[in-house]
């Protein structure tokens, strides 16, 4: 397993935390992620045999935020 930590933008409440971890959660090898709208981050833990870290940023990116470089 491995541990990406992301940078963020555009949550603002709950929902949208829900709504990230949601579609992370539809990544095939996502074990788990925890957004944190305070501190702009998202925590993913994955199975990188099933997905890449390429692939967890552009689905965070499809559900409408922006991931900071």
């Amino acid at each position: 397993m491995e541990q990406l930590e992301l940078r963020v933008n555009g949550m603002t409440c709950g929902a949208c935390e829900q709504r990230i971890q949601r579609a992370l959660a539809q990544v095939d090898g996502v074990v788990r992620s925890a957004a944190d709208r305070r501190a702009a981050r998202v925590k993913v833990v994955f199975d990188p045999a099933r997905t890449s870290a390429q692939a967890v940023q552009a689905r965070i990116k499809q559900a409408g935020y922006e991931v900071a470089s």
